[in-house]
């Protein structure tokens, strides 16, 4: 399989559930959004810009923040507390969570082709060594470009 391939390959990615498997910190935030209509607002612009209008720069952003995550969430899944967290925060040892927006402009700037039944509006599970892989080589161009 060639490097541009692998975002085709089903098993390097998949679409992330909508109704968690288990009890999550977050449903304190949902009582707060309903408590708070404003923060509720707040958070669904959030969704969609995070959607439907990121540049590239902010997509590459995004991706290292959730690959830190996606790093510490293995690091912690080595011992028995943190595996107590990682399933109450809801965070994956080895997919990390991203818009598929994010997907497609990570890819399209290391050179990876899109899979073609990516929608961008749809929140995907990638397997956190392939956005590791792609981090590192966006990367490595932003040096080359000088952006780093």
């Amino acid at each position: 399989m060639s490097q541009s391939d692998k975002l085709a390959d089903p098993s390097r990615i998949r679409a992330a559930s909508a109704k968690p498997d288990s009890p999550k910190l977050s449903e304190a935030g949902k009582d707060i959004m309903k408590a708070i209509p404003l923060v509720g607002i707040a958070s669904k612009w959030a969704d969609v810009a995070d959607k439907h209008y990121i540049t590239n720069d902010l997509a590459l952003v995004n991706l290292a923040r959730h690959v830190g995550e996606g790093v510490r969430a293995r690091n912690r899944d080595r011992w028995f507390v943190g595996r107590v967290v990682n399933w109450m925060t809801g965070t994956s040892p080895d997919f990390v969570r991203l818009s598929g927006a994010v997907i497609e402009n990570a890819a399209r700037y290391v050179g990876d082709a899109v899979p073609t039944n990516l929608a961008t509006g749809t929140d995907y599970e990638l397997r956190l060594d392939v956005a590791q892989d792609i981090l590192e080589r966006a990367k490595a161009r932003a040096r080359i470009e000088g952006l780093l």
